[in-house]
């Protein structure tokens, strides 16, 4: 056998060159092979789903059957196993079915707190082929009627909590030709509004035939989820039947079993509540612990509590968890992986060290979306991989952008231009078979405004996803920016990220929110950032001296044309949507504009150099271009 020793050696050397060359010329390589293993097991398991025309209801079904008393839902002091669960789901569509009349292709507008209700109705409507609106519960008066009437559905079923009937009672004159039911027990002497709970108590538990679903496809709605609403009114994306167990392949490459247990504190009419919480906890067999809403300060004790091993974020949740005073108990906990997305990059490293959390799986996604990243090798700041093999398997793109004209850049040949290694992009995801757009309720303008045509070749189709992206040379992938967050000045790009970013370095600075504003006879717009502190000021002086460290940090960590002009100091939280992004609109409408803010605002001048306060005296200075930037 000596004769294998020359040859095993050949052997070794060769893969020990071969090694060598993937590190120094494909670098990217190892890391892609990594990853596919993890994604293309699961990926094929979700497409045989589709093939088999499984929807998540009936994953659901399965589920049942085979662990009917392990508990699904901890709520507060209850538990819910999938079996009671089930059956409060299948009394919600016998009322569906037989008492409203609903069927296949109906909608149900559904504005309900988190409860292990909303659960089984959800479930409910799901079983006999209806559509559920979820509706944001924070949401009053014309934004409310807005979304309920965006929906185009003939019922809304409204929880009991005193404030969502107060609210539906505000708009009940222009809703009043629909039908609408409580669920849940409520003093409320509305004779309009029926009772949910008087009916399901009276029906049967009994399975429900999967007849009254059958007309269903993969393709068809199987829920509306509204936009944030950053900029304007939320728009009711469509979720449908096959994307709602789409979010199997990122639970399953993360890690998720079926021993875990996932907190989940997020709004359940946010997607990231539902459809990467819920239906992944369901669809892994594992099982969730609901909270009534986020509280950073019983977070960690909940998390004790249940024996949480997973818990779901959105990147502002880690935030203010970290605004908590630093405790012994920080990692006193069971959690092994946290799933979410919108985690800053700037705080990434720090909330996986505080809190002892090895593995984070951040991931990027559009509900209505036709790409998607995981960050599942754990790399600090990452949202997901996207190399050139991978482009085969996730066919996104990254393109470079105008910002000054707010259009992507496009070559001699009409084609959209790619972005380089390291330089931000726009990220476009192809619309094709595999990947299909489903689009938005309603108006069909929503959905043409999300197309791009002509991107790599002419009369392909692309979603945009406007989000400016980052890859390095590894092909590790990085959030930068909102295409509408990203401002021109002095010719030169500002990320809004990047500047909050370094702003939040300062230990006085809880939060803060860039934007840019325009000024008279200056081209672009000036940076400008509403401050929230963690403390008022002491007098002039001590205000003076913040402001100096302020400047001398802006000096020392951003370039010149990146550096806010105009300070805002805001007396309250910061405005924020009920899935915690910051709300800009009205901080931009109201720029710098001392007439209508009610709070400290600060400009650079430049001849001083140093901030000075805007009074009336220098708005008008500003306004008639005596002062100069």
């Amino acid at each position: 056998m000596d004769w294998l020793i020359p040859i095993g050696g050949s052997i070794i050397g060769l893969v020990g060159v071969g090694y060598v060359l993937t590190q120094s010329v494909f670098p990217w390589l190892i890391p892609d092979i990594r990853y596919l293993s993890k994604v293309l097991p699961t990926l094929r398991v979700y497409n045989k789903w589709g093939r088999q025309g499984l929807h998540f209801i009936d994953i659901f079904e399965t589920r049942v059957r085979e662990m009917p008393d392990k508990v699904l839902i901890m709520f507060e002091d209850r538990t819910h196993t999938y079996q009671e669960m089930n059956a409060e789901a299948n009394r919600v569509a016998r009322v569906a079915h037989d008492i409203m009349g609903l069927k296949v292709g109906d909608t149900v507008a559904y504005l309900q707190v988190n409860t292990p209700e909303y659960i089984s109705t959800v479930f409910g409507l799901m079983k006999v082929g209806v559509c559920g609106s979820l509706i944001n519960t924070n949401l009053r008066g014309k934004s409310l009627l807005h979304c309920i009437t965006a929906s185009q559905a003939d019922i809304l079923i409204v929880g009991s909590d005193p404030d969502l009937l107060e609210a539906v009672s505000a708009i009940y004159d222009e809703i009043a030709n629909m039908s609408i039911y409580i669920q849940g027990s409520s003093s409320n002497k509305n004779t309009n509004f029926k009772r949910l709970d008087e009916l399901t108590k009276n029906v049967s538990a009994d399975d429900i035939p999967r007849e009254w679903r059958a007309k269903k496809t993969v393709h068809d709605p199987a829920l509306y989820i509204f936009t944030s609403g950053t900029t304007g009114l939320p728009k009711p994306a469509v979720l449908s039947v096959k994307k709602a167990s789409a979010s199997y392949l990122l639970s399953q490459c993360a890690g998720l079993r079926d021993s875990d247990v996932m907190y989940i504190t997020l709004p359940l009419y946010h997607s990231s509540a539902t459809i990467v919480g819920v239906f992944n906890v369901v669809m892994t067999g594992a099982t969730g612990a609901l909270g009534r809403k986020f509280s950073k300060s019983n977070f960690f004790p909940d998390c004790r509590r249940y024996g949480v091993t997973v818990i779901l974020y959105i990147g502002e949740l880690c935030r203010y968890l970290l605004t908590n005073e630093e405790s012994s108990d920080d990692k006193n906990h069971s959690i092994r992986l946290a799933i979410g997305n919108g985690l800053r990059q700037d705080i990434f490293a720090n909330f996986r060290t505080r809190f002892g959390i090895p593995n984070i799986a951040e991931f990027y996604a559009a509900t209505e979306g036709t790409a998607g990243f995981m960050n599942i090798l754990n790399v600090d700041g990452a949202c997901g991989r996207s190399s050139p093999l991978l482009e085969r398997v996730i066919p996104a793109g990254f393109f470079k952008w105008d910002v000054g004209n707010e259009c992507v850049k496009r070559g001699a040949d009409g084609l959209c231009i790619p972005a380089a290694i390291d330089e931000p992009g726009l990220c476009l995801g192809p619309i094709v078979k595999e990947f299909r757009f489903d689009g938005y309720h309603g108006k069909k303008e929503l959905t043409e405004s999300k197309l791009i045509r002509d991107v790599r070749k002419k009369g392909d189709v692309y979603f945009n996803t406007g989000d400016l992206m980052r890859r390095d040379r590894l092909y590790n992938l990085y959030f930068c920016d909102r295409i509408g967050d990203t401002f021109r000045w002095k010719g030169e790009n500002v990320s809004t990220t990047e500047v909050s970013n370094s702003v939040t370095e300062l230990s006085d600075v809880i939060d803060a929110c860039v934007y840019g504003v325009t000024v008279p006879g200056c081209d672009g717009q000036a940076g400008m950032v509403t401050l929230l502190l963690d403390r008022k000021f002491e007098d002039e002086s001590d205000q003076r001296t913040f402001l100096h460290e302020f400047l001398d940090h802006c000096e020392n960590s951003l370039p010149v044309y990146a550096r806010p002009l105009f300070v805002r100091i805001a007396e309250n939280q910061l405005e924020l949507t009920s899935t915690l992004k910051q709300l800009k609109i009205n901080l931009k409408k109201e720029g710098f504009d001392i007439n209508v803010i009610n709070e400290q605002v600060f400009f650079f001048d430049r001849r001083l150099h140093e901030f000075c306060a805007l009074n009336e005296e220098t708005y008008t200075c500003i306004i008639s271009r005596k002062i100069q930037f």
